[in-house]
């Protein structure tokens, strides 16, 4: 039996359909890495587009800039962002 999950974007808060380009992307030890999403992970956030995957890396970069100057660290020492190209093709 197969379970099936509604999957929201953790930004806009859109259910997914069956046909859209949704990415999934986890931040774990100041990396963020942003994957096209190819089935469910509990694991991993959901986005719903480009857009929503530009807010998330900048959601994550402002949080890693502003706890790394907090903490008193050069803000050359925050966080990376990289993003993974689609092989799919």
């Amino acid at each position: 039996m197969s379970t099936h999950h509604t999957i929201n974007c953790n930004i806009c808060d859109t259910v997914k359909k069956e046909s859209n380009h949704w990415w999934e992307y986890l931040e774990l030890a100041g990396v963020i890495v942003v994957v096209p999403m190819q089935s469910y992970s509990q694991d991993s956030k959901h986005a719903c587009g480009i857009s929503c995957v530009q807010a998330a890396v900048a959601r994550f970069c402002e949080h890693s800039v502003s706890s790394h100057t907090a903490s008193g660290l050069p803000v050359e020492a925050g966080g990376k962002a990289y993003i993974l190209s689609d092989t799919r093709h």
